[in-house]
Parts: C-alpha cells; structure tokens; sequence
C-alpha cells in the first residue's frame, strides 16, 4: 500500500478548504447558478429545471462569480460571453472572453486570474499540433501560430481524465471555426502543452 506524506495530506486539505471557500457559480445577468466541480458538468443536475431554462433562454451575456475572503468577485462584459473554471488546485481561476469586443480579444483570449481577482497570466496562444489543423495552415500559407487569422482562439477550459486516476487542466483551441485542439495546460507558468484531443466540429 502506498505511504501517503503528511505533505500530501495537508495539500488535499488546503485544497478541500479552497474548494468550500471557492463557491463557483457561473451568471447570467442576475440568474446565478453554483457549480460543482468536477469533469463532467451538466446544469440539469445541478440546479432546478425552471433555473436552468431562465439560463439558457436569457439574454444576457454570460460571466463567472468566485468568492475570496468574503468578497465576491466577478468577471462579465456587456458585450461578450465570459466562461471559465477553477484549475485543478483552485490556486486559479481560467475565464475565456468569446468575442471581439472586450479588452481580451483574440488570439490571446485566455486569461488566468489569482483567487484574489488579480490577472496572473494572459495566455499566449502556442504553436498548433494536430495534423488537421498544420495541414490547414500549410494549405493557406499560413505561419503557426496564425496569429493574423481572425478566427483562432481559445474557446474553452475544464478539468479532463484522459487516463483512470490522472486529471488534466485542459484547455481548448479553435481555428478557422471548425477544427479544434485540446491540450495540457500548466497555470503556473501559463504554457499549453501536450495535445490531448482534436477534432472538427
């Protein structure tokens, strides 16, 4: 049986603690949902039917709410959407802006944010890896990163199980609106790593 370090039991503590503190929530105006965290998130489980469908049929754009000592922060925009999640540590917070019009456009749509509210990293968009996407890029006499193409961006981040009992920071990447990669992310130093998944849409 492995020996568990009493480093490790109060890391899982601290964590443990971060995550009650944290009390994620995802909004939409004034329609707040709480979020469980975890790989797989379905709204449907998580909050009443008649919330969730005021979710999805308003019209407002959509932010996220955190709270650290007491104080609830948020990130909105009136002009674009605003996703995001916890990293796997809760150290961070990764919100993607999905759109043009805020002060995080694209390419570098990604932004981490300390628990604090603080920006910690504005992410750098990484060299491209899968083949769909190089073969594209060859195609169209491109550079990688294209950085001159107007629809590349980072259009998602979760926690991901590629493998049983390993879990992954994984954010995702769209280019030319139909083709996408997802890849390791490291929060510390804000590097996009190894391909995970990619696909076409």
């Amino acid at each position: 049986m492995e020996k568990i370090s009493k480093n490790k039991i109060i890391q899982w503590s601290y964590i443990k603690i971060i995550k009650m503190k944290l009390n994620f929530k995802i909004c939409k105006g004034s329609i707040i949902i709480p979020i469980n965290m975890g790989t797989l998130i379905n709204l449907e489980d998580i909050a009443s039917r008649d919330l969730v469908e005021k979710y999805h049929s308003s019209n407002a754009n959509k932010g996220i709410i955190w709270t650290y000592r007491n104080k609830e922060i948020i990130i909105e925009d009136k002009n674009i959407d605003i996703i995001g999640y916890p990293t796997l540590d809760y150290k961070y917070i990764v919100a993607i802006y999905l759109g043009n019009n805020n002060k995080f456009p694209p390419p570098c749509n990604a932004v981490i944010f300390n628990i604090d509210g603080s920006i910690h990293k504005i992410i750098d968009m990484p060299i491209l890896k899968s083949h769909l996407v190089t073969e594209r890029i060859i195609a169209q006499h491109q550079r990688n990163p294209p950085l001159e193409n107007p629809d590349l961006y980072f259009s998602g981040f979760c926690w991901s199980n590629p493998e049983i009992h390993k879990i992954i920071n994984l954010i995702t990447i769209t280019y030319n609106k139909d083709l996408w990669e997802s890849r390791v992310l490291d929060p510390e130093s804000g590097e996009v790593g190894e391909l995970i998944y990619y696909g076409k849409y």
